[in-house]
């Protein structure tokens, strides 16, 4: 299961060569290990491959696009996986991943806000717009879905691994206030754009229910156990 590589897309937007040489390459190693020992190979990928004009939600016949070095980087990895399938017959599945969050996490916005909100005293700032979409799904719930692919799944097949829920990034926030007992914070946007930044995106499980898949916390719930756990 290879999870490793570097996850930020405002770095491989400021660095695309060393996010190249880390992701990229990473993967190839790996893969030439895997075909080594003939070992099945679990790529550990990311909804930054999508193109943001597709309709949603994304499912994975969905038009892969990136807008982002780091997604550029996840779909050259996941075109190596299905081509070592077919040219060596290594058993690669693709597990993408779209938002993800859960305790010990320190980075990424769910992490990144709970700090924001222990430190201020008035206002917490959301970067953007705040209506941004994304799928949220919890920790536990990614590493049983890519348990199930690895048990389930189908060899040279990609599995989304989404909640098929839409939430903007100030819903989020707001939940997050809620939870933490913080009503007397003001929650603010900066209405800036960032380069690689989707507006929105959520995507449809149905594939990977179809191997046994279904998530088991909603995003209160998830939350709850970030904080509290």
């Amino acid at each position: 299961m290879h999870c490793a590589g570097s996850p930020s897309v405002p770095l491989s937007v400021e660095n695309p060569v060393k996010d190249f040489s880390i992701n990229l390459k990473g993967t190839l190693n790996m893969l030439e290990f895997s075909k080594a020992n003939n070992s099945m190979f679990i790529l550990l990928s990311t909804v930054s491959v999508f193109d943001t004009s597709n309709k949603l939600p994304l499912d994975e016949s969905s038009s892969k696009k990136p807008t982002s070095p780091y997604g550029a980087s996840k779909l050259a990895s996941e075109a190596y996986c299905q081509a070592y399938f077919r040219s060596y017959g290594l058993d690669t599945r693709i597990a993408r991943i779209f938002n993800t969050y859960g305790p010990g996490m320190n980075h990424l916005f769910v992490s990144d806000m709970i700090k924001k909100i222990d430190n201020s005293k008035n206002e917490v700032l959301i970067g953007g717009s705040g209506n941004q979409i994304r799928d949220y799904i919890f920790i536990e719930d990614l590493a049983e879905a890519v348990f199930i692919i690895s048990t389930n799944g189908i060899p040279g097949e990609d599995y989304n691994i989404c909640s098929g829920s839409k939430y903007t990034l100030l819903d989020i926030t707001k939940n997050l206030v809620k939870i933490m007992d913080r009503k007397d914070l003001e929650i603010k946007c900066d209405g800036m754009t960032y380069k690689g930044d989707i507006e929105k995106w959520y995507g449809n499980p149905k594939k990977i229910q179809k191997i046994g898949f279904n998530q088991n916390h909603s995003l209160e719930q998830g939350l709850k156990k970030t904080l509290y756990k």
